[in-house]
């Protein structure tokens, strides 16, 4: 496939395979026209053998060597440099996010596959361990490390068009811990979809590997995805999006004989805490231009978006939210498709109607009608009172809103972080007078969410080895990280081997190896260069 010529077909191991009737269209996000070329749901029979070819890959593929896997992951990242601006305007087109952002985005995927192709070669994510015989303990030779799973399915998202999309967090770890990948394209934007598997399916050729390594299948409704899930060939899932889509795959690879994990990153409301003395004397000032950064980072349309601010009722609160609201209102905001701005206007409109919640209405707000994909943000008052009786004031609306809740006392806030919902992060905002109530919040949280930040705004995640992007549910299923290095463990297994010939082992588990891995032999951590 040539860069930019869009087929609207599915890519089935490096082939094109046409699609069938009835057909969608991507929307253009800043006007709302229809763009070709014509998308339609895969079928059960295209679905099937995709998964076929995956699981012969993969066979292949899982015998390769670390240097084979991060020459791939490398030339992956190549082959997205060279898309260029076809990718690009292509996606601007089809999400409306600005060059600027997808510039960043492209960056921080490309950078991503070349850092997973560094975790690669260095071996030690395996955790190669060595536990030699011991004729007086009676114990065998066990030795063991995680080795890749299968076929993965992966279900990209609307917000991250080319970071967690085709290519992203899970092709990258998927292909890096030895799998062969089935992704879901995500109907809002199929054309940057198709562009991306282009670039993949060129990586894989360069590398010489068997094409059923990776695959794309199209679909607008639920049925692609629940039957790719229950495919007997599929052996993880990865998926990004909402919470109702997360379940319905959980509870899809549930109906299966065979169990599956499901790693799903999905909503979450990530809490700000502000402890009493942050906001007085002047200081939450130096607050409103960030805080109004994080909730309209993106539109609103990020997983880390904060939809819950927390503070002491009083003046300098009042103020900062008022600051605030003006803020937000101060122009619309285009969202990435006309999907997600209706659920975003119905979701606005049944919390103005809810009990114990008001809109906080500055002068400058405009009511104007926005048409398409355009919106008003909106900001909310509510209490800790009301947050405790009504657990719908923690349902995520994605989109430019949060809520200001007020809390009487620390206790209060206290007694909502010991019954909060799981989060992605939460955020504490203390002063050096406050550290030891935040202490206490924080050893709360700890149980709560999978990032706790302190004096700082959720958004902006990063590609590290230390991050962790889940949670406790409903933010994500599975006790792994999403983003960072640690994601490749949600796509292998720890595998044991007693008393084999080294022959018969994987070269990590050697006693003698060529390349430096950190591995633990008899209980001590040993670098190979300390071995030789």
């Amino acid at each position: 496939m040539a860069i930019g010529n869009l087929t609207g077909r599915h890519w089935i191991a490096g082939k094109a395979v046409p699609a069938l009737e009835p057909f969608f269209r991507a929307t253009c996000a800043p006007t709302g026209a229809a763009l070709e070329p014509d998308y339609g749901d895969a079928t059960h029979a295209q679905i099937k053998l995709a998964c076929e070819l995956a699981e012969r890959a993969f066979a292949e593929y899982r015998r390769t060597s670390p240097n084979v896997r991060a020459l791939l992951l490398e030339a992956l990242a190549d082959e997205i440099m060279a898309a260029g601006d076809p990718l690009l305007d292509r996606c601007h087109l089809e999400t409306a996010l600005p060059r600027e952002r997808l510039l960043f985005e492209r960056k921080r995927t490309v950078n991503q596959a070349r850092l997973f192709a560094q975790v690669v070669r260095d071996g030690s994510w395996a955790e190669p361990r060595l536990d030699h015989a011991n004729l007086e303990l009676n114990s065998p030779d066990c030795r063991s490390l995680w080795l890749p799973v299968g076929p993965v399915a992966v279900f990209g998202a609307s917000n991250f068009p080319l970071a967690i999309s085709v290519v992203g967090n899970d092709t990258i770890a998927a292909l890096a811990a030895g799998c062969s990948v089935v992704v879901k394209a995500h109907p809002g934007h199929p054309g940057t979809c198709e562009i991306l598997a282009g670039c993949v399916d060129r990586a894989i050729a360069k590398c010489d590997l068997p094409p059923g390594l990776f695959s794309l299948l199209h679909g607008r409704g639920h049925d692609v995805g629940q039957t790719l899930v229950q495919d007997p060939r599929i052996q993880a899932v990865g998926f990004t999006g909402s919470l109702a889509g997360g379940r319905a795959l959980f509870d899809a690879v549930c109906r299966r004989p065979q169990l599956i994990p499901v790693y799903a990153e999905m909503g979450s409301v990530n809490p700000i805490f502000f402890l009493p003395q942050t906001l007085r004397d002047g200081r939450w000032r130096q607050w409103i231009e960030p805080l109004v950064g994080s909730i309209t980072a993106g539109c609103g349309q990020m997983c880390t978006q904060p939809g819950l601010i927390l503070g002491a009722n009083n003046q300098e609160w009042q103020e900062l939210r008022h600051a605030v609201d003006e803020r937000i209102h101060a122009h619309p905001y285009t969202l990435l498709h006309p999907g997600i701005a209706d659920g975003f206007r119905r979701m606005v409109s049944q919390r103005a109607t809810q009990r114990g919640v008001a809109e906080v209405v500055s002068a400058q707000v405009s009511k104007e009608n926005c048409s398409n994909c355009q919106v008003t943000g909106m900001v909310f008052d509510s209490s800790v009172d009301e947050l405790l009786r009504n657990s719908e004031l923690e349902e995520e609306i994605f989109g430019p809103t949060t809520i200001f809740v007020d809390y009487e006392s620390t206790e209060q806030m206290f007694e909502y972080a010991r019954s909060m919902k799981g989060s992605l992060t939460a955020s504490v905002f203390a002063t050096p007078d406050e550290l030891e109530s935040a202490r206490l919040l924080i050893e709360l949280l700890q149980t709560k969410v999978g990032r706790i930040i302190f004096n700082g705004f959720p958004t902006g995640v990063q590609v590290n080895h230390a991050m962790m992007h889940g949670g406790p549910y409903p933010a994500a299923i599975g006790q792994f990280t999403s983003i960072g290095t640690g994601s490749i463990k949600r796509f292998a297994r720890p595998v044991c081997f007693q008393n084999f010939p080294e022959n018969l082992l994987p070269e990590p588990l050697h006693d003698q190896l060529r390349n430096a891995t950190l591995r633990l032999i008899d209980g001590k951590f040993v670098s190979n260069t300390a071995q030789s």
